[in-house]
């Protein structure tokens, strides 16, 4: 499972793998779950490329997109 991590105040959307140290997928105050909050939200997908289509059309204009560091030469 691919997951982003969309973080509105940076305005940065987040790659990574379900099995990244770094991935905290879940629904909080200020951030949804497959859905945007206050903070932004994570995203669930089966595949990398379903990720990146739903980025392309949802937030291409406005956030840049970036790989986890750890988690990237798996992607």
């Amino acid at each position: 499972m691919i997951w982003l991590n969309v973080n509105v105040p940076s305005k940065i959307v987040v790659v990574h793998k379900e099995e990244c140290r770094y991935c905290r997928a879940g629904a909080s105050l200020l951030k949804g779950l497959n859905r945007v909050k206050v903070e932004g939200g994570w995203f669930s997908f089966d595949t990398y490329q379903d990720a990146i289509k739903y980025y392309r059309e949802h937030f291409l204009a406005t956030m840049s997109l970036k790989k986890c560091k750890v988690c990237k030469p798996y992607l």
